[in-house]
């Protein structure tokens, strides 16, 4: 997972390819020491080397940083002996350049541990603490991705609500602990089922939701088919309650994420009242059109709500 960057600089660094990345920061090591050299002893480079490092501790393995940085202790030297004409003693340049790589590798190692604990802090932001999925605000940023990418390319994709019937009964009958783990059950259902560029997020309570790129009303039929078998036949065997599936696939792109996901929501609840099937295909904008209530409206009462 790549740390999410507000430059477009670094965005457009961590999009690119990690030899590119090696290769400038090649250029930057010689860069520095060209630098380093024409300045002579009146100006200190020293932390000009620290660039280079910086781009490859953010962007590439720690093995390459750790190339990278013993590159520019090795430029260090090299210039610093020559601007000495190496008159000073042997002893003295390596005690120099065992301080000089001591330096950069903390400088390095420090910005590794950084970038490491932006990520984690980042995907617990954007994980449901309860199944591991993504969480409501992670599945919002990916599907307002996905809509720009459809009205950018006219690329269809699909949104699939999923609501176990009846949870609120599960919690009376079974208690609060089975229906978490009922939970739990439904989202490693979900992610083994859909493929690594799909998203499955829990949006709360016993509601879930899948984003399929690319994908038109076949496929999704085809995969959330599948997937609705699994999860009755579970639910069943388990529990004794089936859920309800709403699929939405979108071949123009509505406005906004929130019209997106209230429509995909008004197919869920259509199938829902379907006392046979409680599955709902429906494409957007061809879908038959379907009064969008406010939400608050159309939630069940609070003790349906799991932890």
């Amino acid at each position: 997972m790549e740390v999410v960057a507000r430059s477009p600089l670094l965005r457009r660094l961590q999009a690119a390819p990690r030899w590119s990345i090696a290769c400038l920061s090649l250029l930057l090591i010689a860069g520095a020491g060209a630098a380093d050299w024409y300045s002579g002893n009146d100006i200190a480079f020293t932390a000009i080397y620290l660039l280079p490092i910086s781009l490859a501790a953010w962007l590439l393995s720690r093995g390459a940083m750790l190339a990278v940085t013993v590159l520019c202790a090795g430029t260090w030297l090299l210039v610093d002996a020559a601007s000495h004409e190496f008159s000073r003693h042997p002893g003295i340049e390596l005690v120099n350049v065992l301080f000089e790589l001591g330096v950069f590798l903390f400088f390095g190692f420090l910005l590794r541990a950084l970038r490491h604990a932006l990520v984690s802090a980042q995907r617990l932001a954007q994980t449901d603490a309860l199944t591991g999925l993504r969480n409501r605000r992670a599945f919002w940023d990916a599907a307002q991705r996905e809509l720009e990418r459809c009205r950018r390319f006219r690329q269809p994709f699909t949104v699939a609500y999923i609501d176990v019937d009846d949870f609120k009964g599960v919690n009376d009958r079974l208690g609060h602990r089975v229906g978490d783990e009922l939970l739990q059950a439904i989202a490693l259902t979900l992610q083994q089922g859909i493929r690594g560029i799909d998203t499955a997020a829990r949006l709360g309570g016993d509601e879930f939701a899948l984003l399929l790129p690319g994908t038109d009303a076949i496929g999704a039929g085809t995969l959330l088919g599948k997937l609705r078998d699994q999860l009755a036949s579970g639910l069943r065997a388990t529990c004794q309650v089936g859920c309800s599936v709403g699929c939405l696939t979108v071949l123009e792109a509505p406005k906004d994420v929130e019209e997106l996901v209230a429509r995909a929501d008004a197919v869920m609840y259509a199938a829902k009242r379907s006392a046979s099937q409680h599955w709902r295909q429906e494409t957007y904008p061809q879908a038959s059109e379907q009064p969008l209530a406010p939400r608050s409206r159309r939630r069940r009462a609070s003790g349906d709500v799991a932890s």
